[in-house]
């Protein structure tokens, strides 16, 4: 409404807004949207501009836009965008050795095989959204919508599409995308152009962690620190993280190096400032508090929930940094006074009963997603029934997340405990 009503000049001061790195992602990423819908080229370009900027779930939402928006680049920027494919057909094979190499090592890689393999086929998608960006669109969302079909006939017809779509140069780096769908096969069609040798399970955790942000995510280089349990000697990676600018990355190595090298971090600490050492030493007592949960073993426990099973792992590190943890024990009762009386959150363990003018409104269970709001400017009394952890969610964080991923909008209504 604000950019109807104040045109060019608002439309401007957005982008200059977006720009600003102190601002929630999120909220970059709605200007962002405003931007690549506003029907005007000009303000689409710039933000198109800003893709290389943005980390794995940002460019995607980018490319959606603006295949959505039907935007074309200039043709003298062709070359560029066939640069990008290439750049991401290559990162494509990368996951698939990484992949390939973690099935064939002896141990438990199943949670980071499974981070590599949504992130693969993420990769994949990224790759024809940005052939939309010189190619009709509504082609590129059949290759898309053919990408993962292990129906014989069709993949026949998507390749010979896609071979009758695009230029000379860029089908020998896109036609083995469609074409093989098993890693083995899709490392032999590339091995000529982006060879990515076997490597052991050590060197590719290794790889994995050390990547670049902009091309693997976060969730993923949490399971391979996660992985590195079952290696030896191995402290020396996550020792590189302890000041890791993500909050998420940063906590799992130290929750790592708590659980398996606790005299090494002690050291470690002793090379701190004084100051530093205790903010890592009452940080460290948390850790070892009794029934504390991790980040990452929070976003596993609300991954399993239907409201948020569809979720990327990215949105759910997103909605797990802003929250906060409520522990209640047995018979203990927390209020919410008038004007606060607001309540958002995933009951992890426990059994709760929420009270209203001396009733009992709702009673629930472990594993409830619990939106509950008075209307009436009366307070609410929280009973725990057992000891309970509630993890408590942002009412905007909820919001921006059902913004984004729409689908989850019908499950979190069937889920609601009250």
């Amino acid at each position: 409404q604000a950019v109807k009503a104040n045109g060019e000049d608002m439309l401007e001061e957005l982008l200059r807004f977006s720009r600003r790195s102190d601002h929630q992602r999120y909220t970059r990423s709605f200007i962002q949207e405003v931007l690549l819908t506003s029907g005007k080229p000009a303000l689409q370009y710039q933000a198109w501009q800003g893709y290389t900027l943005a980390d794995g779930e940002g460019r995607q939402r980018i490319l959606r836009l603006l295949h959505r928006n039907g935007f074309k680049v200039p043709t003298d920027e062709f070359v560029k965008v066939k640069q990008l494919v290439t750049e991401e057909v290559n990162l494509v094979c990368w996951f698939a050795a990484a992949i390939n190499d973690l099935q064939q090592a002896s141990g438990d890689y199943e949670n980071i095989l499974a981070a590599l393999e949504e992130e693969l086929h993420s990769k994949r998608i990224n790759v024809f959204l940005m052939l939309s960006l010189i190619y009709d669109s509504s082609t590129v969302d059949f290759l898309i919508q053919k990408t993962d079909t292990d129906a014989s006939d069709m993949k026949a017809y998507a390749i010979e599409i896609l071979d009758m779509t695009v230029s000379e140069d860029m089908k020998e780096v896109l036609l083995p995308l469609l074409a093989e769908t098993s890693h083995e096969g899709l490392l032999k069609a590339y091995r000529h152009i982006f060879y990515h040798p076997h490597v052991t399970a050590a060197e590719r955790l290794w790889d994995i962690i050390n990547k670049d942000c902009l091309l693997v995510n976060e969730w993923t280089k949490a399971t391979a620190m996660a992985a590195l349990r079952q290696l030896d000697a191995q402290d020396q990676l996550l020792i590189a993280n302890l000041q890791h600018p993500s909050l998420f990355i940063k906590e799992m190595a130290w929750t790592e190096m708590l659980r398996v090298y606790p005299d090494q971090l002690h050291r470690v600490l002793l090379r701190y400032p004084e100051v530093q050492q205790t903010e890592a030493q009452k940080q460290i007592a948390a850790m070892q508090t009794d029934g504390w949960i991790s980040m990452y073993d929070k976003i596993r426990a609300i991954k399993v929930h239907r409201t948020f099973g569809k979720l990327p792992y990215t949105a759910l590190i997103r909605l797990v940094e802003q929250s906060e943890e409520l522990r209640l024990s047995a018979g203990a009762e927390k209020q919410l006074l008038p004007g606060e009386a607001s309540l958002t959150g995933l009951l992890l363990s426990g059994r709760l009963q929420l009270q209203e003018k001396g009733g009992v409104v709702k009673t629930v269970d472990a594993g409830a997603y619990l939106y509950y709001k008075t209307f009436n400017g009366s307070s609410v009394v929280l009973k725990a029934m057992e000891d309970l952890v509630l993890i408590q969610i942002p009412d905007y964080e909820v919001a921006e997340m059902l913004y984004w991923y729409p689908a989850n909008l019908s499950s979190l209504t069937d889920s609601v405990a009250t």
